[in-house]
């Protein structure tokens, strides 16, 4: 439950900053908005098409997000894969001998 909210919320600020850059393009220097004011505007962008290309491309960003995010920082999910999984094993292979080192000084 707790990833779906969060996919919610994620999507949610896609699709907010989609309808903010709407509706700052309409009170650009040339924007109709300057002349016909806010409500105006808000109508003239808040449209099904509008709403449509917003879901749709808020959904393929979050997956992007998401699959760049498990691919990333999989280290915190395990059986995930990972672009720096090679360094992740090395760093640890690594630690490894400095801890055998360690024991065979210390006569273990």
């Amino acid at each position: 439950m707790k990833t779906f909210w969060r996919a919610v919320v994620e999507i949610g600020f896609i699709i907010f900053l989609f309808y903010s850059n709407l509706l700052m393009g309409e009170f650009e220097r040339s924007g109709a908005g300057r002349q016909k004011g806010l409500a105006w505007a808000l109508s003239d962008i808040l449209t099904r098409p509008n709403l449509e290309i917003a879901i749709i491309a808020a959904g393929i960003g979050y997956v992007l997000v998401e699959v760049l995010r498990t691919r990333l920082w999989s280290e915190d999910r395990p059986g995930g894969t990972s672009l720096f999984s090679q360094a992740v094993l090395e760093k640890n292979r690594s630690a490894r001998e400095e801890e055998s080192k360690e024991a065979v000084k210390q006569g273990r």
